[in-house]
């Protein structure tokens, strides 16, 4: 899988990691730096790149889910909070057909992780970042996937699409 070329790859290329030996692409292990970075526009755009890329490859509904999750997370650090609650919903529904693990992606810890958030965006009790502090996603992330021979363009072995 390859990376579309847009205006922003330039700026892209500078908050990729310099890594050779992941079997991931280095867009997706730069979302989560991103992410954890409380850098929520950067992760949706480098992300952004290889989803273009994708289109015709079954991840493209994962990382639109992921994209649109960082999404959700731009809107809370602008204080809008009923964006931010739409569009954290329409990531779950794009992210919901993929797991328990997809793409070294813990899902569930995932959902664990940021569920308190939605929680308190959805009561109306304040910015959930100033509440409970920046979300930190990379420990979703299975690492030690990294260090095997898979293909993370081919179906993971573990992936459910749940259905009705």
């Amino acid at each position: 899988m390859k990376a579309a070329r847009t205006h922003k790859s330039e700026k892209i290329s500078r908050l990729l990691p310099r890594v050779s030996d992941s079997v991931w692409p280095a867009h997706y292990l730069s979302y989560f730096a991103c992410f954890d970075r409380e850098l929520y526009y950067e992760a949706h755009d480098v992300l952004e790149e290889l989803w273009l890329g994708s289109k015709n490859e079954e991840p493209y509904q994962f990382f639109k889910g992921l994209i649109q999750l960082a999404g959700s997370f731009v809107h809370i650090q602008k204080k809008r909070s009923a964006p931010a609650v739409r569009l954290y919903e329409v990531a779950w529904k794009n992210l919901t057909p993929y797991g328990p693990k997809y793409w070294g992606l813990d899902m569930q810890r995932l959902k664990k992780t940021l569920s308190p958030y939605y929680q308190v965006l959805t009561s109306a009790s304040g910015n959930p970042l100033t509440t409970l502090g920046p979300p930190q996603i990379t420990h979703c992330f299975c690492h030690e996937q990294t260090s095997k021979k898979i293909n993370p363009h081919k179906d993971d072995s573990t992936r459910t699409i749940q259905t009705g």
